[in-house]
């Protein structure tokens, strides 16, 4: 999508939660803060169709101009996941129904069962009445489909519903009944069927039930997910073409296929709430284990879900929800330690991450998810999350101006397919672990630097590096600019002076330097996240040591 050029820092905004009159400060509060998008209308029906016919969209359409107007995009989502009062009441049998049984009721969320062919229709509907209104609208450039498929325990339905579709896809499946009781083994207890109708759903045996029927109903109700997205995408694409499409899948939620609903979006995204995830997953996180990382989350959840996410829809993918804060959902709702807000996303942005969205812009002083943490506290003042999101927004602007004025000066010498570009950082970080970043979506290796391994993700030049190099002998300097412009013979711009250390004499051959080395020209970052460099200060620019690298004999050439 072309409206996604670099890194992105987002923040779900609900402006149906609050007071028209406060849309203005937001959107101002948010820009100054270096918020690029918000995420906004995933839970908003009963907002946008108060009654059955009764359309409300001008809060809405405020919102996106407002937006617009402030130059923060907009991904918009439609609201299948929250169904109004009244349509639960026109459709009863929508709702989902649990393993032993029990009706699972309206009062919360993701209150229906994927299987229900009306409810599909009414998903529908209101994405193709959303989608209609503000699917060109020039801030939008995303949509997210309904929220969290398979969130507490939703993807699974025990329904009459659930019931009639399962034994209508076993019929498609296999044809015969003869053939499904071979494929099963149903000889096994006398399980044979006599036809489709006969076949109930394994959850209510007295042990355990076959295995094949489990795996049969698990990949029904896998495809029932993909079915339901599909539908919604298929309205997407029709109405606002040239927009990524986007769900934000959930941490270990392994009931439902994400491969085969990656391949229909854009982009895949996941919420991370390393803090709340730790705590609750207790079956998967010992107490001892819980205990020494309660306030910075386990250090390979997140990693695991960032690579496995990037998997399922061709390597695009983003964080949707990033924690902030305190959750309201775990069993102890602990403070993360001071830097973790900004150290998470930027772990996000290292495994390639396009885009992180904080959740929530402003906690709310209601209903279940009062004790949420927000960028804003109720009563708008900053919560810890506002500076920390300030700094990791500071960072990008400073990485991207940085790596796009350095590929300038390349692309105007020709020599941008010589150049390698590769984001690190140095132990001391003042947020800490070593942390990198793999924006320029490349191949992922390591170097070595003193004595520590440091991952690295490379931007190789075209046409690849031809037998491999050793990279273990690396030299850095404080600045690559002198060097680069007296390699490319680029007179320096009217400005304060160019300081740090001139390395071409050593690229040259003046001075000896192992023809099966790279060097490595950085810049280091100064402590602190103040100064941001303006576009017409060369001397301050800072980006974390972010490095650019080249063979010294192709730069000659």
């Amino acid at each position: 999508m072309d409206a996604v050029t670099r890194r992105q820092l987002g923040v779900c905004y609900f402006p149906e939660h609050w007071d028209p009159a406060d849309r203005p400060a937001d959107a101002a509060e948010m820009r100054a803060l270096g918020i690029d998008f918000v995420r906004i209308g995933e839970f908003s029906w009963g907002v946008t169709e108060p009654e059955p016919g009764i359309t409300q969209l001008d809060w809405m359409q405020d919102s996106l101009d407002l937006l617009h107007i402030h130059d923060i995009k907009v991904v918009l989502c439609t609201p299948t996941a929250t169904p109004p009062k009244w349509l639960v009441d026109s459709m009863p049998d929508m709702l989902a129904t649990d393993r032993n049984g029990q009706l699972r009721s309206f009062g919360s969320r993701r209150h229906y069962s994927f299987a229900h062919m009306g409810y599909r229709r009414e998903a529908a509907r209101i994405t193709r009445l959303v989608a209609d209104r503000f699917g060109t609208h020039p801030a939008v450039i995303g949509w997210q489909t309904d929220n969290e498929y398979g969130c507490h325990n939703t993807t699974l339905s025990y329904g009459p519903v659930d019931l009639a579709g399962f034994r209508d896809w076993l019929a498609q499946r296999y044809q015969s009944v003869d053939a499904l009781n071979r494929a099963w083994g149903n000889v096994f207890w006398s399980m044979q069927y006599g036809n489709f109708d006969e076949v109930e759903l394994p959850n209510m045996t007295v042990t355990e039930a076959n295995p094949a029927h489990w795996l049969d109903f698990y990949r029904f109700t896998s495809q029932m997910v993909a079915e339901f997205n599909q539908l919604q995408v298929d309205i997407l694409r029709e109405l606002s073409p040239g927009r990524d499409i986007i769900h934000n899948f959930m941490g270990r939620i392994l009931d439902f296929d994400h491969y085969d609903v990656g391949a229909q979006l854009d982009v895949s995204s996941w919420d991370s709430y390393p803090l709340g995830f730790l705590d609750q997953m207790r079956d998967l996180f010992p107490e001892d284990h819980r205990l020494q990382f309660a306030r910075s989350g386990d250090p390979d959840f997140q990693a695991f879900h960032h690579d496995l996410y990037r998997a399922t829809s061709k390597g695009r993918w983003w964080v949707m929800e990033q924690q902030p804060g305190p959750v309201n959902w775990a069993p102890n709702n602990i403070a993360p330690r001071d830097g973790m807000i900004a150290l998470w996303a930027l772990e996000a942005f290292a495994h390639g991450a396009e885009a992180v969205s904080y959740f929530r812009w402003r906690q709310l002083p209601f209903a279940q998810e009062q004790m949420h943490a927000g960028l804003l506290r109720s009563d708008r003042s900053h919560a810890e999350a506002f500076t920390e999101a300030g700094a990791v927004a500071e960072m990008i602007r400073n990485i991207d101006w940085n790596m796009g004025e350095l590929m300038k000066f390349l692309d105007d010498e020709g020599l941008a397919e010589d150049t390698i570009l590769i984001f690190k950082t140095d132990n001391g970080s003042l947020l800490g672990p070593q942390y990198f970043n793999a924006g320029m979506r490349g191949k992922k290796t390591e170097i070595w630097e003193g004595g520590h391994r440091v991952p690295c993700f490379i931007r190789w030049p075209k046409g690849g590096l031809g037998k491999p190099r050793d990279v273990g002998g690396l030299t850095q300097v404080q600045d690559v600019l002198p060097t680069l412009l007296d390699l490319c013979q680029i007179k320096p711009r009217k400005g304060p002076k160019l300081d740090g250390m001139n390395l071409a004499p050593v690229l040259r051959g003046k001075k000896k330097v192992s023809d099966d080395r790279i060097l490595v020209i950085n810049y280091s970052r100064m402590p602190g996240f103040s100064n941001y460099p303006s576009p017409h200060s060369q001397t301050q620019m800072r980006a974390d040591q972010a490095a650019v690298l080249w063979k010294r004999w192709r730069l000659l050439e």
